[in-house]
């Protein structure tokens, strides 16, 4: 690979062995530190009020739009802190006897709720009458259905979401279980 700077002479060189490249020696890494960190954000995001998410708009007196603020679902935010903790444990996981049989039946639970509520709001809009569904009618816009999928802006929704930030407590606590069981929560003397 050949670089040159204006006026330089031709500079040369090569890359070599790039899979077993290391960073600096004194640079190190650490799967502790980042699950510990990670874990943080999940109890601070769990110990927050669980809410919708919402928008802000505010005018100024011709009717200008000044201010958009984005509020973020809570609930949402929770869920995936906990499945990116998941994520960086899933070597722990799976090695652990105990979190590698309940972490995945609270995943499999999590995904029962989901389908219990795809199911209700299928029957719900097999329902509907014919002439509300069509498109261009003044109500066809607050249906918006697609089969097998669950609405997050509908009743249905709303209930998973909720149920799930349960489902998602219980998975967090046999994660703190585990964490425990591995010696990552140390005594700190506090003097």
């Amino acid at each position: 690979m050949v670089f040159r700077k204006k006026g330089s002479e031709e500079v040369d060189f090569d890359i070599e062995d790039v899979e077993n490249y290391r960073g600096e020696p004194d640079l190190k890494y650490s799967q502790e530190l980042l699950v510990m960190e990670q874990y943080r954000r999940c109890l601070k995001s769990g110990s927050q009020e669980m809410k919708k998410g919402s928008e802000e708009v505010k005018r100024d007196r011709i009717g200008n739009v000044m201010v958009v603020k984005i509020n973020s679902d809570t609930r949402k935010e929770f869920g995936e802190c906990v499945n990116t903790l998941k994520n960086l444990m899933i070597g722990d996981i799976t090695a652990d006897k105990i979190s590698k049989v309940n972490i995945p039946n609270l995943y499999k639970e999590l995904e029962e709720l989901k389908e219990k509520y795809i199911n209700l709001e299928e029957e719900d809009w097999k329902k509907i009458p014919e002439h509300i569904k069509r498109p261009g009618s003044p109500w066809a816009d607050r249906w918006d259905h697609l089969p097998g999928t669950l609405n997050l802006e509908h009743y249905y929704g709303e209930k998973y979401l909720q149920g799930s930030v349960e489902v998602y407590r219980r998975i967090l606590e046999e994660i703190g279980l585990l964490l425990y069981r591995m010696g990552y929560f140390r005594a700190e003397r506090i003097t």
